[in-house]
């Protein structure tokens, strides 16, 4: 109830500022490279997917929504305030991700690896999970700054697949392919709304931690992490 509520505030918030919202969009820096890069990306129009992630980060939900037409026009008073920083988070956010997600894209498109077609069905998987329509504002910020890192991680693996690194990606592959997919059954359970879904949430991102420290080693983890 109260995840439709956000929403529900989220969609009225966007109607009152949308012409402010649109205004501070103008302000993002290389838009033509963002649009380019951004091709292929699911969710409809890029300039509204970032336009959603703007009034996400200006819009002050983390205690819960506004009840009451009170609470609601004070909500909007602080998202007016707060759009113009909110872009700049925008800003640093979207570009690396973005250009990351088109190096990505099609480094799996040119693919051709027959010896490890596991390991692209893996990171197609992955690709595909990481960029769910609505991915802006469903993933939490402090995961979604991390997305440049896990994108640049599957080009990584793709080249050290090239150099003959085949072998280790398949061990690789044993420790993370049965979590992902256990995580994957997981999410399709009926009763998975009835799980701990704060827990539930870093695991998903832990296993993007792990891919990186089982493929990509160099680009770092955010944290400790091991099978």
């Amino acid at each position: 109830a109260e995840a439709d509520t956000r929403r529900g505030v989220r969609r009225l918030a966007q109607i009152a500022l949308h012409s402010k919202l649109r205004a501070q969009m103008e302000w993002l820096p290389d838009k033509q490279k963002l649009f380019l890069w951004g091709v292929g990306l699911p969710g409809g129009p890029l300039i509204d997917q970032l336009t959603e992630l703007l009034l996400a980060r200006a819009l002050p939900l983390d205690d819960g929504a506004p009840r009451t037409k009170e609470e609601f026009e004070a909500c909007l008073k602080v998202a007016k305030q707060r759009i113009s920083v909110a872009v700049q988070d925008v800003a640093e956010v979207a570009a690396p991700l973005l250009s990351a997600y088109h190096e990505a894209r099609l480094a799996l498109e040119k693919a051709k690896l027959a010896q490890a077609q596991a390991a692209l069905d893996d990171m197609r998987s992955q690709l595909e999970h990481l960029v769910t329509p609505g991915f802006w504002t469903a993933t939490p910020w402090e995961w979604l700054r991390h997305y440049p890192r896990y994108l640049k991680a599957i080009v990584y693996r793709l080249d050290k697949l090239r150099a003959g690194g085949a072998a280790r990606d398949r061990v690789g592959l044993q420790e993370i392919g049965p979590r992902w997919q256990r995580y994957l059954e997981a999410t399709a359970l009926p009763e998975a709304g009835a799980l701990d879904q704060a827990a539930f949430e870093r695991c998903r991102w832990l296993l993007e931690e792990l891919r990186v420290s089982l493929f990509a080693q160099p680009l770092g983890t955010s944290l400790k992490i091991s099978a």
